[in-house]
């Protein structure tokens, strides 16, 4: 009967908080809107100091022609936190995909963080939750949509979350990019090699060894990160806090020229 409570709940949420705003991004001929949703949901109603699970996503979306195949690889791309949509993105339209997103993260939530919260109630604020997802849409290189994702996620612990996802998709196939499919097969030693060397500059060492030596480098290691975005003349390269750094270092961002990775870059990108 709970349950059945909370969905009716929910499904009010959704009419009243879920709407598409009218602010149209052009971009290779095709028009990106955003669906957007903001919302907070107390854990224990009547609870004056109960915890809050709050979302607020804006996520852009394709309309005209092509957007179909668009929407698609968008959709399922994991730009919003995977897990929390069990039905095929092919069978689902984008205002359908976030509705039944917010619906099963806010009941997860509920279901997961109630009874903690009541076994420990002298540290409530441990026990919010909040989701932040920001899109949006570039035009960086031509027959490409480069769609980057600003995320922040709390879900207790000593600090938020915040990553960066990055999504090179073809307008022509409506397939995203991947490294391999950006390279050619082999590319992997030179361009470490070239990643590196534009680390070391970027933080003015010599060798990987002094960035090991600077604390700037976990585990002495380098490699191409998923997150990065085409441009014309060159590839930039994302790693996420915490990914190859320590946490007070942030974001990291590095370009390489397409001169320096010539021959390694396939001839259609």
């Amino acid at each position: 009967m709970r349950n059945i409570l909370w969905e009716i709940v929910l499904i009010f949420f959704l009419c009243t908080c879920t709407e598409e705003k009218p602010r149209p991004v052009n971009i290779t001929g095709l028009t990106f809107d955003t669906i957007s949703v903001d919302t907070t949901s107390v854990l224990i109603p009547d609870d004056s100091i109960s915890p809050k699970c709050s979302l607020s996503i804006s996520l852009q979306i394709a309309r005209g022609k092509d957007a179909k195949k668009i929407n698609q690889a968008i959709l399922s791309a994991d730009i919003l936190m995977p897990g929390y949509v069990d039905t095929d993105t092919k069978h689902l339209s984008p205002q359908q995909y976030v509705d039944s997103f917010v619906c099963h993260y806010i009941n997860d939530y509920m279901r997961d963080y109630a009874p903690l919260y009541l076994d420990d109630k002298e540290n409530a604020t441990s026990y919010d939750d909040v989701y932040n997802v920001s899109t949006t849409t570039q035009s960086t290189h031509e027959g490409f949509i480069c769609y980057i994702a600003n995320i922040t996620h709390y879900g207790g612990g000593t600090h938020e979350t915040q990553q960066t996802l990055v999504r090179n998709i073809s307008i022509r196939t409506g397939k995203v990019l991947t490294l391999d499919s950006v390279f050619n097969h082999g590319y992997e030693q030179k361009l470490h090699a070239e990643l590196t060397k534009a680390l070391c500059k970027k933080f003015k060492v010599s060798n990987i060894a002094q960035l090991a030596e600077e604390n700037i480098l976990v585990d002495g290691k380098i490699y191409a990160p998923d997150n990065f975005i085409l441009f014309k003349h060159k590839i930039q390269f994302i790693y996420n806090p915490d990914e190859i750094a320590p946490h007070d270092i942030g974001e990291i961002k590095i370009d390489v020229s397409r001169k320096a990775l010539k021959g390694l870059i396939q001839n259609n990108i």
